[in-house]
């Protein structure tokens, strides 16, 4: 096997807590190099900090991708740099530090790792977790921005709609029109609620609501913009294909953006052949054997539409929400907008979509709502591995 020099680094603010192996150490000798410390190397986030990095000649850096904005400086300016750049899952790391024995979970521990890690599954890439090419790291960064103005928004909302219910009982507990939330910031002018406020039998309109309408318009334009970005890049011909099949279906632009940041490209759910995993499994109530499709159940996870099953003991079985909540909220959207409203005119404008608005019905008219919209969105996620698996 050839010598690599990897450098495990643990992501702070502000810097990078490292040690370099170019062997994986025994249990024993690597609890000697954790309680000795003196291989141990902080690195700044600097010009200096990374040409010192650089000056080790490392083959590979290892982080791990919790710490997304922590990472990104790095991780960008090492691939330049030529460094091969490997990410290991939080629960991956966690797993295995506790398999070395280390004591504590601080920096150190976490570096020692994730170093030893990689040299111990360097040969399986499926040990690691995905690096996504510039454009679609770019869209995913997108996503996310666009999640955390999403979370800034509601409390803002919240506030002024409860401020309204004594400053203009009029207006106060309604769902209102952009140019409301503009005339309340002074953004823009209206006659009409001029005439309210000047009416009102309410208390009157503070300085602290205005201010607080202007961030949350602020907010609105900084959204569009972003929203802006993600068009922009879905546009990209790497897209194409899954823009194709997407837009069978009705997504709309946002939604494609959100689902194809969080999987792109298909192939990290495939094998190394391109085709898709399938296990053959035996049950151990009916002894049978059967397939289990892996990638669709990947795939499904990573959209968040595969709960988690939970069981311990004597308790009955639970599950949990597993995977990605901005792909739920953005296929719960379109599933309400598409087949749910009753105006819709989508939902029989192709026959895919026919077909889909038929399986809306009869699991409507069979389970519980909240239960007939998450198994549509599953099973709405399984055509689209498949038509998406179809168009590679």
């Amino acid at each position: 096997m050839i010598t690599r020099k990897v450098i495990g680094a643990d992501a702070c603010k502000g810097r990078l807590v490292c040690i370099a192996l170019d062997s994986l150490p025994s249990r024993a000798r690597a609890g000697e190099i954790y309680r000795d410390k003196s291989d141990y190397f902080d690195v700044d986030v600097s010009a200096a900090g990374l040409k010192y990095l650089l000056s080790l000649k490392p083959d590979v850096l290892v982080l791990e991708p919790t710490g997304v904005n922590y990472i990104k400086f790095w991780v960008t300016k090492c691939a330049e740099y030529g460094v091969e750049i490997a990410l290991v899952g939080h629960k991956q790391s966690n797993r295995y530090r506790e398999n070395l024995s280390l004591p504590d979970k601080d920096d150190e521990a976490d570096a020692l790792a994730l170093a030893c890690y990689y040299l111990e599954h360097q040969s399986d890439p499926l040990q690691f977790a995905r690096i996504r090419d510039d454009v679609t790291s770019r869209l995913r960064d997108a996503a996310l921005r666009l999640k955390h103005i999403d979370r800034i928004q509601s409390p803002l909302l919240n506030r002024l709609q409860q401020d309204l219910a004594w400053a203009m009982p009029e207006v106060g507990g309604s769902v209102h029109a952009v140019l409301f939330w503009r005339w309340l910031a002074e953004y823009s002018k209206s006659a009409r609620y001029d005439l309210l406020l000047s009416t009102t039998c309410g208390l009157g309109i503070t300085q602290n609501m205005r201010a607080m309408a202007k961030l949350l318009v602020d907010l609105w334009r900084q959204k569009a913009i972003v929203e802006s970005e993600m068009v922009d890049l879905l546009k990209h011909s790497q897209f194409d294909r899954d823009r194709a099949v997407m837009e069978k279906y009705y997504l709309p632009k946002i939604a494609q953006a959100i689902i194809i940041s969080q999987y792109y490209p298909l192939t990290n759910f495939l094998g190394e052949d391109g085709n898709e995993i399938m296990q053959i499994s035996r049950s151990r109530r009916t002894g049978t054997h059967t397939k289990k499709p892996v990638s669709l159940r990947r795939f499904r996870k990573t959209l968040g539409v595969a709960p988690v099953r939970e069981a311990s003991g004597k308790s009955p079985t639970k599950t949990k929400k597993a995977g990605s909540r901005i792909c739920r909220i953005q296929l719960w959207l379109w599933l309400f907008g598409a087949f749910e409203r009753k105006k819709s005119k989508i939902k029989t404008a192709t026959s895919a979509m026919q077909d889909l608005n038929d399986l809306w019905l009869s699991l409507h008219a069979e389970k519980h709502i909240k239960v007939a919209r998450s198994t549509f969105c599953s099973k709405f996620v399984e055509r689209l591995f498949y038509d998406l698996l179809a168009a590679r």
